[in-house]
């Protein structure tokens, strides 16, 4: 699959053709070949303010996909690609974190669970 993306004239001087290989999966075409789950427990922050700050400035980031963190039992779940720092993005946002467990699974994978807990 081809995508065509128009880029900023300002910045590139006109359009721009980008191609980028996407996966094939039983759902589609998918941008990701595999993805990275990690379970953490994360300590730090004055409140559910401060969390909800991480949590938001962890979405904003291009590499990741889903992002959950619990206030109340410190833990948290992100779903990111392969190549995502979690200790090192966590530090920047103020909070300290130690992963609990962590699993590279396909994107197709990650789809098939993502349907499951909507049935």
């Amino acid at each position: 699959m081809v995508i065509f993306v128009e880029q900023n004239a300002m910045e590139q001087g006109g359009a721009m053709r980008m191609e980028q290989n996407w996966g094939a999966t039983k759902f589609g075409a998918g941008p990701l070949h595999e993805v990275k789950i990690v379970v953490f427990e994360f300590s730090g922050g004055k409140g559910r303010d401060d969390v909800a700050f991480a949590q938001y400035n962890l979405l904003l980031s291009e590499n990741v996909l889903q992002a959950h963190l619990e206030p109340e039992s410190k833990q948290g779940k992100v779903v990111s690609t392969v190549s995502f720092n979690l200790p090192e993005a966590m530090q920047k946002l103020g909070l300290s974190c130690s992963v609990v467990s962590e699993k590279t699974v396909s994107y197709e994978t990650l789809l098939s669970m993502n349907n499951k807990q909507l049935e």
